[in-house]
């Protein structure tokens, strides 16, 4: 190596030189055995390094600062209309339990090609061999799975009975497994709201009951679920893992951790997680079929969880693209960003009305959304002169972004050089897209307003 190696190789033959490259590749494939596939990033232990790579490819687009609720995303640079602000892998990966038997636990490929089935009896699947290795010398150890296989019976003996509750469980033992396989990806969780020195939000209880559905108590059926998960590990075992260096020093009564680090821990998945869907066209189903668009993995973010809700949002979120796997998303901005300013997205549909988003935020973020088109619409219903120009803005905005098919958002893409801009929907089977022109005609048509080709918003 050193000064010696271009001499050394120029020395040998090129069938030496063969030999060498074959046998640094055979070393390479030994390393992902071991653990440290980069291919798989934020599952096997040693491709933790990875992970963080892949999640700061976009850092020089976007930034975390304060806002005016409390920390946000803003632009480092101007971002393009069709421009991807953020793109990013998750720090868990959490296949729905309705789903564990035809989504694969490692990449999230759906459909009949997942057939490798856990031999430790968790109920996971894999779509290949090497996504069964990869999770098999990565994250899914033997203890995690044991603490997955024992779920089902303590959420049943714990009385949480619906899917929610229970996926609710099943993230929180991924998230504590974190404590013991990548202690860099379990402090990035801590660091999610609520985060430990932060008061817990006055409707925390009330939001934990609604993402769960666990009703009365919710908070306090989910711990005793994960706690009886831990049963034959001995006896404060979630204490240990949970609690700080000072907590573990000072070890407190396991119900003392019932209303701090589970409650705490249980409220960034309610909070922060976000829900990958099903694949309709997978299951023989058609691409704009809403019955079928149910939850299929579970997926934390330590980045994209920063991004404030607007109703009237500049990106689109995008994660159901066919190169983009094992939890993959995208921020897609909806509309010229300038540098400075904060990078938004919608946690409901846009076509939703006011008192729609407003319960539907109230119960399960915990805010009311105080946005510029939520102050608009109630101004316009409180005063009741007619439709405002603020309000034919937002109302424009709307017509302009919201997909007819399946309700989902368009965002634009990237202009060709030559071509015409399309919008597209951001769930990928609906496969719904149109022109700047062909929405101008729609309103044409609708409404008799004959508009130009000005693609500026």
């Amino acid at each position: 190596r050193g000064a010696r190696a271009p001499a050394a190789r120029r020395a040998l033959g090129r069938r030496d030189c063969g030999a060498l490259r074959r046998r640094g590749a055979a070393r390479a494939r030994a390393r992902r055995r071991r653990g440290g596939d980069r291919r798989v990033p934020g599952r096997a232990v040693g491709g933790a390094q990875a992970e963080e790579g892949r999640v700061s490819a976009m850092a020089d687009a976007v930034r975390a600062a304060r806002s005016k609720y409390g920390v946000g995303l803003f632009a480092r640079r101007e971002l393009r209309a069709g421009e991807a602000a953020l793109r990013e892998r998750p720090l868990l990966f959490v296949v729905c339990g309705g789903r564990r038997h035809t989504v694969c636990a490692v990449c999230g490929e759906q459909g009949s090609r997942v057939r490798w089935a856990c031999a430790g009896g968790c109920g996971a699947h894999y779509c290949s061999r090497a996504c069964l290795e990869a999770d098999g010398h990565g994250a899914h150890a033997a203890r995690l799975c044991r603490r997955l296989g024992r779920a089902p019976s303590a959420c049943k003996a714990a009385g949480v009975t619906h899917p929610d509750g229970a996926d609710a469980v099943r993230w929180a033992l991924h998230a504590l497994w974190l404590r013991e396989s990548s202690p860099d990806r379990w402090h990035a969780l801590r660091r999610l709201e609520p985060r430990d020195e932060d008061p817990l939000p006055e409707r925390a209880h009330e939001v934990l009951a609604v993402h769960t559905e666990c009703g009365p108590r919710s908070a306090d059926k989910l711990i005793d679920a994960i706690s009886l998960a831990y049963a034959d590990e001995g006896e404060g075992e979630g204490a240990r893992l949970i609690g700080s260096s000072e907590a573990v020093a000072h070890a407190p009564p396991l119900p003392l951790l019932r209303h701090q680090p589970l409650l705490r821990l249980l409220l960034r998945d309610a909070l922060n997680s976000t829900c990958l869907t099903v694949d309709p066209t997978k299951f023989g189903g058609s691409p704009t079929d809403a019955a079928m668009r149910e939850p299929a993995v579970v997926c934390t973010y330590a980045t994209l969880c920063l991004a404030n809700h607007d109703c009237a949002p500049t990106c689109a979120r995008v994660d159901s693209r066919p190169a983009m796997r094992y939890g993959e998303v995208e921020l897609r901005c909806m509309m010229d960003v300038p540098a400075g300013a904060e990078v938004t997205m919608s946690y409901l549909p846009m076509g939703a009305t006011r008192h729609e988003r407003r319960e539907r935020l109230l119960s399960t973020h915990a805010f009311e959304c105080a946005c510029e088109r939520c102050q608009c619409e109630a101004a316009e219903e409180r005063d009741g002169e007619g439709t405002t120009e603020h309000a034919s803005y937002f109302s424009l905005v709307q017509l302009r972004h919201v997909c007819p098919s399946c309700e989902g958002t368009l965002y634009p893409q990237p202009r060709a050089r030559k071509g015409e801009t399309r919008y597209v929907c951001n769930n990928w089977p609906c496969n719904y897209s149109r022109s700047e022109q062909e929405f101008f005609e729609l309103l044409e048509e609708a409404f008799g307003y004959g508009g130009g080709g000005d693609e500026s918003e």
